[in-house]
């Protein structure tokens, strides 16, 4: 996914408002030089999560769990609205 196709998602999904709130995240000097984009991290607007990172395939890490889950997966977004559900336990 390039960046634009992750920013779609992301502001469809109301997680920002638009695209230069998706941030560019580098691994090396190298990288910075070359704009060589690893993946990118946002703060999410719903659930009010901050620095949440995905690679250029739209793959996130939650928490301690070694699995990733896209962010085109709806159990990613189920997650989001239960962070954010006030009542949920």
């Amino acid at each position: 996914m390039n960046k634009k196709q992750i920013a779609d998602l992301l502001i469809k999904k109301q997680s920002i408002n638009n695209i230069s709130e998706l941030h560019d995240l580098y691994c090396s000097d190298e990288d910075i030089k070359n704009n060589n984009v690893r993946a990118y991290s946002w703060d999410c607007k719903t659930c009010g999560a901050e620095d949440i990172r995905c690679d250029l395939n739209g793959l996130v890490q939650t928490g301690d769990d070694p699995e990733f889950i896209s962010i085109k997966d709806n159990n990613f977004w189920d997650g989001c609205e239960q962070r954010n559900d006030p009542n949920h336990e």
